[in-house]
């Protein structure tokens, strides 16, 4: 009788807990799955007692509170450290850059500043089917504390960006309304923030030597450090050995990628772990995902490559 009574509990704080999440429906393409996929409706219980439900473009259970991670996106270059849930593995990065305007005259603002924003993306992200990604913005402490003192600004809204972490060269802060439009995954990544998961360290100096970069992107993305950006076009060849197979070769990746640096635009043919130089850039393919396994084909959409940036 009491085995009854329990299973009984535990099924209605399922089916109470878990409820609200079955009318979790995207409106929009979600992944390439279509309109009107819905998450099920399942509950995991965490270890405090508390549940969560499944989430997000993959619809995989969000983490428990106070889940530790291993997922780290690090920056050497400015000291910049982003822990992330075990959902985000397969992220990807691009760079982008804010302006800082002084307030002009009757022929508008002048530009005045600018500085690097970098913007973790989930993996479900496309530039179709967009799903919130997390933007930390770089400045000096210098520009720092001139975007305080208003000697500039940044965008129309009368709302300076919030600072989430420094070091003794950078302050590292989230743009104001920077989930203004509510985008797909922006409670997750709300969550995350909140979670301190920003975090800083001091960053090497250039007399320490030079730094690598690691970009992580998908088939058609681009991804770009402050000199070079990389869009891989196509795969011309996965001949890798399946990891549940014994093979006498172990195969190759040939991604064909399109490079734009200083000089200009190329095409080049990456293979893991063989260097291709540019004028100012050593660059590396170290990694290619996912694993192929006999008998299971790899989508385009599914591939996702690591490419290290070293500078010469």
């Amino acid at each position: 009788m009491k085995t009854y009574v329990f299973s009984g509990v535990i099924m209605a704080l399922v089916v109470v807990v878990g409820g609200p999440y079955l009318y979790k429906i995207i409106s929009k393409n979600n992944g390439g799955l279509g309109e009107g996929i819905a998450c099920t409706m399942e509950a995991k219980i965490c270890p405090d007692g508390s549940a969560v439900g499944r989430t997000g473009p993959k619809c995989e259970f969000a983490e428990c509170p106070g889940q530790t991670t291993a997922i780290k996106y690090i920056n050497a270059e400015y000291g910049l450290s982003v822990s992330l849930p075990e959902s985000w593995k397969g992220y990807s990065v691009s760079i982008d850059k804010w302006t800082g305007n002084a307030f002009g005259d009757q022929l508008g603002d002048i530009a005045v500043a600018e500085g690097p924003v970098v913007s973790i993306h989930n993996p479900g992200w496309t530039a179709v089917n967009t799903y919130q990604d997390i933007p930390v913005m770089i400045f000096t402490i210098t520009e720092w504390n001139n975007l305080q003192t208003d000697k500039f600004h940044i965008g129309a809204a009368p709302i300076n960006p919030s600072e989430l972490a420094r070091n003794s060269r950078y302050v590292f802060a989230l743009p104001a309304r920077y989930n203004f439009a509510y985008p797909e995954g922006f409670e997750e990544v709300e969550r995350i923030i909140a979670d301190k998961s920003v975090t800083s360290f001091e960053p090497r100096s250039s007399s320490e030597g030079i730094i690598p970069v690691t970009l992580r992107v998908t088939l058609g993305q681009r991804v770009t450090d402050s000199n070079v950006a990389l869009t891989p076009l196509e795969v011309d060849e996965d001949s890798r050995c399946p990891i549940d197979t014994q093979c006498i070769w172990a195969g190759t990746v040939k991604v064909r990628t399109k490079i734009e640096s200083g000089l200009g635009e190329s095409v080049m043919v990456f293979e893991p772990n063989k260097p291709i130089a540019t004028e100012a850039e050593t660059i590396t393919l170290k990694e290619v995902n996912p694993t192929p396994y006999s008998g299971k084909s790899i989508t385009p959409s599914s591939y996702q490559f690591v490419f290290v940036v070293e500078k010469r």
